[in-house]
C-alpha cells in the first residue's frame, strides 16, 4: 500500500491541546480493513430481482414536495461547490430509476422492507410521530438519544445538506443525495440495527464521537460485499471514492462541537484527505485484482480453445486415415511401386 503522509495537527479540545495526527493511524488502520477480503461474502447466494419482488414486501417511497425555504438554503449550501466546479453541479437530487431499483433489491434482500424511504422529505411532525410509535426501541433510548437525533433533523435537514442517513429511532431512511453508494450505505446501517437485539442501546452508542466509526465501517463493508457479489464495479468504485472520505469525516464531526472553528475545519479537511487517499489506494488495488482475474480468465479461455482445436484436428486426421478412398489410393501407389 502506498505511503500516505499525514499532517500532525494540534487542536484545542476542551481546553487541552491534542495531536490529532496521532489519531489518524488508528482511523487509517480501521478503514483499510474494509472489504470482503476480511471475511466471507455474505451475499454469495443472491435472489433474482423478479423473485424478490414476488416474495418480499414492497418498499415504501415517500417523496417530499417543493419548499421555497429549504430549496433556497440548499442552493446557498451548494454555492461553494458550484464555484469550484464551474457550475457543473446537478440540481436533480432525486434518485434515478436504476438507483431506486438497486436500493429496493438491497432492502428486500436483507429483509428490511419495513423501513420507509423518505426522498427529499422534511417532515418534523411526521418524524416525531414515528419516534413515538416505534416500539422496537426502548423508551429510555427513544426519548434521550432519539430526541437528540430529531433536534439534529430539524436544525440540520438532510434535504438541505444532501445527506443520506438512517434514523433507527424513527426507523426512517432518508435519501437526499441521489447517489446510490450513499443510499446503500444508509440502508446497510438499517440492516445492522435490525440485526441487533438491543438496537436502541447500539444506536445510542454509535452516535458518540469515534465510536461511530464502527457502524460506518460495517456499513461500508457490507455495501462493498454487495457490489462485488453483483459484479457492479461502478458501485464498488463509487464506495471507495465517496464513502471512504465520508466515513472518516462523519466519524470526527461530533468531536467538532467541542473544538474551535479553525480546529473543526482542519479536522474535517485532514480527515477527508486521509479517507480519500485510502479509498483511492484500495480502488487501485481492486482494479489490479480485477485485471489480473480477467487476464487469467482470458488465458484459460484461450487454452481451452486451443485444446478444442487440437482435438478437432486429431479427429480429422483419424477420419482421413480411415477413409476407404485413401486406403485404395495407398494400395494403388503400392502396386505401382511393385
Amino acid at each position: 500500500m502506498e505511503a500516505v503522509k499525514l499532517l500532525a495537527v494540534d487542536l484545542t479540545f476542551s481546553g487541552r491541546t491534542v495531536a490529532v495526527g496521532r489519531l489518524w493511524p488508528a482511523l487509517l488502520l480501521t478503514v483499510t480493513f474494509v472489504g470482503c477480503a476480511s471475511g466471507p461474502n455474505p451475499y454469495q447466494h443472491l435472489t433474482a430481482r423478479d423473485e424478490l419482488r414476488e416474495s418480499s414486501d414492497a418498499i415504501t417511497f415517500k417523496y417530499g414536495k417543493p419548499n421555497i425555504v429549504l430549496d433556497g438554503m440548499q442552493k446557498v449550501v451548494e454555492l461553494p461547490s458550484r464555484l469550484l466546479l464551474g457550475g457543473r453541479l446537478s440540481d436533480n437530487h432525486t434518485p434515478s430509476e436504476e438507483t431506486r431499483e438497486t436500493l429496493t433489491d438491497y432492502m428486500q434482500q436483507n429483509n428490511i422492507a419495513d423501513v420507509p424511504v423518505m426522498v427529499n422529505q422534511y417532515d418534523p411532525l411526521g418524524e416525531w410521530k414515528r419516534l413515538y410509535e416505534n416500539d422496537e426501541i426502548a423508551p429510555v433510548w427513544k426519548y434521550t438519544a432519539g430526541t437528540f437525533t430529531m433536534i439534529n433533523y430539524m436544525i440540520m435537514p438532510g434535504r438541505v445538506l444532501k445527506r443520506d442517513d438512517y434514523n433507527p429511532f424513527t426507523n426512517s431512511l432518508y435519501v437526499n443525495s441521489g447517489r446510490l453508494s450513499d443510499s446503500l450505505h444508509a440502508a446497510a446501517y438499517a440492516k445492522d440495527v435490525h440485526n441487533r437485539q438491543a438496537s436502541g442501546a447500539y444506536a445510542a452508542v454509535n452516535t458518540l464521537p469515534l465510536v461511530t466509526l464502527w457502524k460506518t465501517t460495517r456499513a461500508v463493508n457490507d455495501v462493498v460485499c454487495y457490489a462485488q457479489a453483483q459484479d457492479n464495479w461502478q458501485l464498488e468504485s463509487g464506495v471507495y471514492r465517496d464513502q471512504y472520505p465520508q466515513a472518516v469525516v462523519e466519524t470526527m464531526v461530533p468531536a467538532g462541537f467541542f473544538m474551535t472553528p479553525v480546529a473543526n475545519i482542519a479536522l474535517a479537511v485532514s480527515g477527508g484527505a486521509v479517507g480519500y487517499a485510502v479509498g483511492r489506494t484500495v480502488e487501485q488495488q481492486r482494479q489490479a485484482e480485477r485485471k489480473a482475474a480477467e487476464e487469467a480468465e482470458s488465458g484459460d479461455e484461450k487454452s481451452e480453445e486451443s485444446l478444442v482445436k487440437m482435438a478437432a484436428h486429431e479427429n480429422v486426421v483419424e477420419e482421413e486415415s480411415r477413409d476407404p478412398r485413401r486406403e485404395r489410393l495407398d494400395d494403388d501407389r503400392s502396386s505401382r511401386r511393385e
